[in-house]
């Protein structure tokens, strides 16, 4: 089904297009003007210059919560952008990978591969301002996403994954596309410090965040519905990406 303007509707949602602010969560897009300022004062001053921004540290407080030691949620994608792209992916498809070892593998479309101009759109919405989050959270320098993939949780596909780090990934981003309503199970679990941490199901465009290669998580089992996520791997460059 589409529109007079030929965009896919999957029913009354329609994606947003060209790639712009509008696909930030709207509390994202209120503040990027001040995670920007307070990014350029950490980058100038040091990591904690940036908290002499007011604006910032309100947003911080307010949207942004730690769970682990280097484990954040925030609010990242407009939450009609995240119906289209739960519906879009689906009628793209999902697979396991099968060169991952089989306790690794979970159902995934990745973009960068089945559709790349909703890669390169989605890589242009990170760039506005999940580069200075990653920097002023986690004190890491990343680049643009190396690969941005759907993924599905369901008790009869994949019902969770084994522990496991983001090997290919300086920073990870997990996006909730499903509200946590639809399902039963899922989250995710973190091991930091000799200490097991859990995240709930997130909210529809709230992203789990963290430093993907040195965090040990895993996917929590779904024993009813589906859980269905987007997830954007980040490094500093290309060199050191090995993945399908």
């Amino acid at each position: 089904m589409s529109d007079s303007t030929g965009q896919p509707t999957h029913g009354t949602t329609r994606l947003m297009q060209p790639a712009s602010l509008d696909w930030l969560h709207p509390h994202l897009k209120a503040n990027r003007g001040h995670i920007l300022t307070a990014n350029a004062l950490a980058e100038e001053d040091g990591p904690c210059a940036g908290n002499r921004d007011a604006q910032w540290r309100a947003f911080r407080d307010t949207h942004i919560k730690k769970y682990a030691p280097g484990v954040y949620s925030m609010p990242y994608l407009n939450p009609r952008l995240c119906r289209y792209l739960r519906a879009h992916l689906l009628n793209l498809g999902y697979s396991p990978n099968d060169e991952e070892e089989p306790e690794a593998q979970i159902n995934e479309c990745v973009l960068n591969h089945m559709h790349p101009e909703l890669f390169t759109q989605l890589n242009g919405v990170w760039m506005l301002v999940m580069p200075a989050i990653a920097n002023l959270l986690l004190q890491l320098e990343v680049q643009s996403c190396l690969s941005i993939q759907g993924a599905v949780y369901s008790p009869d596909g994949t019902k969770e994954t084994a522990w496991h780090q983001d090997i290919d990934s300086e920073f990870t981003a997990v996006v909730a596309l499903s509200d946590p309503s639809e399902f039963i199970g899922g989250g995710t679990d973190v091991w930091r410090d000799n200490k097991q941490y859990n995240v709930p199901p997130l909210s529809v465009g709230h992203a789990m965040i963290f430093a993907g290669r040195t965090t040990l998580h895993r996917g929590c089992e779904v024993i009813y519905g589906e859980r269905h996520l987007l997830v954007h791997w980040c490094n500093q460059s290309l060199s050191n990406l090995n993945m399908h």
